[in-house]
């Protein structure tokens, strides 16, 4: 992807519920610009205000939806764009859809949050380094073992709060260059197939696995190691997914230092507390001492 057009029109279809299906152009055009105007990252991403329905209606149609009018599966007609595979039963189809969508949007926002535009005429060595020297926003506001749900935590790191980057367990916010670590302990169901070691070792370590998509040498792995210079990691988590059938919110444990780790796809990180675990919250977390 080198542009979020054309997941930003299948979230679109999917949200109009015309995925299979058809829609309207009117309809289409208004439900990508709302996507926009939700979430600052897909508006930077837009080459046209989302507020100009006639200029984004011309970019959809000269990119995203003529390439995949090309494809065998959509079309489009006249003041309309439609899928043209059977739609039978469509509930499992739309629903693996959505996360696919909603995975590769949130992917390539993360590549674009985690690189920099190099000034024209800049040496590589000399952007990097104008890179790292920029101000670090320390978190503001937040106490230390206090309970945030997620959209109550990205306004403390002067981010917007959307939920296909915060419902990741790892948030990356270049602009202040911090790692957020979204960590639940009981994963239940999501763990199936895995072996999570997401455990306190003691009251002032913590052990946490990475997805497997993280790998020592990529620039998740460098932040969480301290290689990438200026970088703080956040870690906020909570024992369980649910309480009393709703979101479970996460404890924030502070900014923690790199500890060391091993294996690979994934990796064990073990890493330190700023301050220990607090006496009446080690029974809840499994903590001796």
């Amino acid at each position: 992807m080198t542009r979020s057009y054309k997941m930003l029109v299948l979230r679109a279809m999917i949200e109009a519920g015309a995925f299979p299906g058809r829609i309207a152009l009117t309809d289409l055009v208004e439900r990508v610009a709302r996507l926009a105007r939700r979430n600052p990252q897909i508006k930077a991403d837009l080459s046209v205000d989302p507020d100009d329905a006639p200029r984004l209606r011309a970019v959809l149609m000269q990119q995203p939806l003529k390439i995949l009018a090309e494809t065998d599966w959509f079309q489009l007609g006249p003041g309309t764009f439609e899928t043209t595979f059977a739609e039978g039963e469509t509930a499992a189809l739309t629903a693996l859809a959505s996360e696919l969508v909603d995975w590769r949007l949130l992917r390539y926002l993360q590549a674009r949050d985690v690189t920099y535009d190099m000034p024209e005429g800049t040496g590589l060595a000399e952007a990097a380094e104008g890179a790292a020297s920029a101000p670090i926003a320390p978190a503001k506001g937040l106490t230390l073992w206090h309970e945030y749900q997620r959209d109550q935590i990205a306004p403390h790191f002067g981010a917007v709060f959307n939920t296909g980057s915060w419902n990741a367990g790892i948030v990356v916010l270049k602009g202040v260059r911090a790692m957020i670590l979204l960590v639940t302990m009981d994963k239940g169901s999501m763990s199936t197939g895995h072996h999570y070691a997401d455990q306190f070792a003691s009251p002032t370590r913590f052990v946490w696995q990475t997805q497997t998509s993280t790998r020592r040498d990529d620039m998740r792995g460098r932040i969480i190691s301290g290689a990438e210079p200026g970088w703080t990691v956040h870690l906020f988590l909570r024992k369980s997914k649910l309480r009393d059938g709703r979101a479970a919110p996460f404890r924030y444990a502070g900014p923690v230092q790199f500890a060391g780790w091993e294996g690979e796809a994934p990796i064990t990180v073990q890493c330190d507390l700023s301050e220990p675990l607090p006496q009446q919250l080690r029974e809840l977390y499994g903590v001796q001492g």
